[in-house]
């Protein structure tokens, strides 16, 4: 794996980084350059599929466990339960000792969704805006994973090349004055 990525460029991903535009604003006028967020990705997945799998999580209390007894299979979206192999441990009964969040329930789960979007959207558009983001949509889960990761690699590959070439137009017609 580490040939692979001999000649990879030293880089980084902030989770949930910016959360507000004025957040966005504050990184973009004081960053280095050499932090700036070049890219934005988006997995772009309907809310009624969060729904669905986030009203599906449990949780063993026996072996700490985390499943998902919900599956999806709508409108191209193929997301099947997360369950075990075997029991979790040879006294786990799933009906007695998978539990769920206190918090997932249908009205708290359409609150994060609304209050995601409220403050999401706009630094999507944001990035959308100036050409920095890339929307994947996982129609099969972490499955994708592998090609969504070259997915990635190659669309920052391209846009890196974009960006330098915008830059080479600017120097040259900075140079021409």
């Amino acid at each position: 794996k580490e040939q692979e990525h001999a000649g990879a460029v030293g880089g980084y991903i902030l989770d949930g980084f910016p959360r507000t535009l004025g957040q966005a604003a504050i990184m973009e006028q004081t960053w280095p350059s050499s932090f700036q967020v070049q890219a934005a990705i988006k997995l772009a997945v309907p809310d009624s599929v969060c729904e669905t799998k986030l009203l599906g999580r449990r949780i063993c209390t026996k072996c700490g466990g985390n499943y998902n007894v919900n599956g999806v299979h709508w409108n191209g979206w193929e997301l099947p339960p997360y369950l075990p192999k075997t029991k979790c441990v040879p006294t786990c009964d799933p009906n007695l000792d998978w539990t769920t969040r206190q918090d997932d329930t249908p009205q708290v789960v359409k609150h994060r969704l609304q209050v995601y979007h409220q403050h999401m959207d706009p630094i999507l558009e944001y990035f959308e805006g100036q050409n920095r983001l890339l929307k994947l949509q996982p129609f099969h889960g972490y499955q994708e994973l592998p090609t969504m990761v070259k997915t990635v690699q190659r669309w920052l590959e391209e846009h890196e090349q974009e960006v330098q070439a915008v830059a080479e137009e600017e120097a040259l017609a900075g140079s021409s004055v």
